[in-house]
């Protein structure tokens, strides 16, 4: 009985080396530009249960001009890695439904997914979501969870969540208009690369009276 148990073991490690490398090679073969290849040794890996493979093979169906677009499967695979705790396929699932990209527009399905993103501390996930509570959209409106929301997203680094809470903050959203809060926001957005985050920073340093940002 040890033995069958200690072969099975084997069997399993060494499985999940050949999935690794099927992976590992497909990364390798991408970044030589071999799109084909890289196609098949992901497929061989995500069918295998490598998640991030099966993001990785969303993100090409979906983006790779070298890949024929295929919205089906696209959501087919984001809908394989989320359900496999891969957290950022769950979020770029959540974006599909939201705008309807290949999808049936579903906000409702949309909050599902990024709340599910945001629990495992994938801060666009937590964004997006905010986004749905700020707008009311497959949600209640609520400017607290919003605010809660991007205040979590942005101290984790995701700077469209702060250029997000520094609208809320300069527009009075939900909460005390805070210019000098707003302006911090921004700066962060604006180092973040959010160019309109750079643009209400300028606006409102220049005149803290103003009103309406971008």
């Amino acid at each position: 009985m040890k033995k069958i148990i200690i072969s099975l073991i084997y069997l399993i490690v060494l499985s999940l080396n050949l999935f690794a490398n099927d992976f590992d090679d497909g990364l390798e073969a991408y970044k030589k530009g071999d799109k084909q290849k890289a196609n098949e040794l992901f497929t061989k890996s995500c069918d295998a249960g490598n998640t991030l493979a099966c993001y990785n093979l969303g993100i090409m169906y979906k983006n790779d001009k070298d890949v024929k677009q295929d919205y089906a499967k696209v959501s087919e695979l984001f809908t394989k890695a989320c359900d496999g705790g891969k957290a950022i396929a769950c979020t770029e699932l959540g974006l599909m439904y939201n705008s309807g990209e290949g999808v049936k527009q579903d906000n409702f399905k949309a909050k599902d997914l990024f709340g599910k993103a945001c629990e495992t501390g994938e801060n666009a996930g937590c964004s997006n979501l905010g986004n749905l509570y700020r707008k009311g959209q497959g949600v209640k409106q609520d400017f607290f969870k919003a605010r809660e929301l991007f205040a979590k997203a942005c101290n984790g680094g995701r700077a469209m969540a702060c250029f997000n809470l520094g609208l809320m903050y300069a527009n009075a959203e939900g909460v005390k208009q805070d210019y000098a809060k707003a302006k911090e926001l921004f700066g962060k957005a604006c180092d973040g690369k959010i160019e309109d985050g750079c643009k209400n920073y300028a606006i409102i340093n220049k005149t803290i009276k103003q009103r309406t940002y971008i």
